[in-house]
């Protein structure tokens, strides 16, 4: 199958027959969808400028068959995936977000651009030695999470309150800024 564009008309070859369809475009915001009836075979759907330069096709059969085309930038042979409705139907709704949400990169660049991330190191006298992180309270007087202990020999991922801070502990804490001068304070590492 090939497919070409003209500002208008979307011209397909199918088994040598040409098929002259007016498109009708659909709008969405950054990408334009062209829309075509197909006589007799449904409907195609064509997104022509995806961001990594290739194109796409979707024909949506009567049947229920649905046939994805895959033009990579510069090359003429699609890479073309068949679907039955089933499939089709639980594809669209992995795509739509049905099973996982991602959080979008904007929303969570913000988030992320409140919290800092820190490595302590407690130094001996420190008073936050032989304590443990429930005894110190460090998240309900701080607000400040210990998410990690750098310790010789086996470091420690989420450590429980239980957990006894030691000498040369690396602390891999993370909170908002305003929270550390009260989390430095506590922790005796001023």
């Amino acid at each position: 199958m090939k497919a070409e564009t003209s500002s208008r008309f979307q011209h397909m070859v199918i088994s040598s027959r040409s098929l002259f369809i007016p498109c009708a475009p659909i709008l969405l915001p950054m990408i334009e969808i062209g829309e075509a009836e197909l006589p007799g075979i449904g409907k195609k759907y064509t997104i022509d400028k995806l961001k990594d330069g290739g194109k796409l096709v979707l024909l949506l059969h009567n049947s229920g068959r649905r046939d994805i085309y895959y033009f990579e930038k510069g090359k003429e042979s699609p890479t073309v995936v068949s679907l039955n409705d089933e499939e089709a139907r639980r594809i669209g709704a992995v795509l739509e977000g049905a099973f996982f949400k991602p959080t979008p990169t904007d929303a969570l660049e913000l988030l992320l651009s409140e919290l800092i991330i820190e490595w302590v190191k407690l130094k001996p006298g420190a008073a936050a030695v032989n304590r443990t992180i429930g005894e110190l309270e460090i998240r309900k007087k701080t607000g400040v999470s210990i998410i990690a202990i750098l310790r010789k020999p086996k470091n420690i991922p989420n450590p429980t309150p239980d957990v006894a801070l030691q000498q040369d502990d690396t602390l891999v804490v993370i909170g908002q800024r305003e929270q550390f001068p009260a989390f430095q304070k506590l922790i005796g590492v001023e």
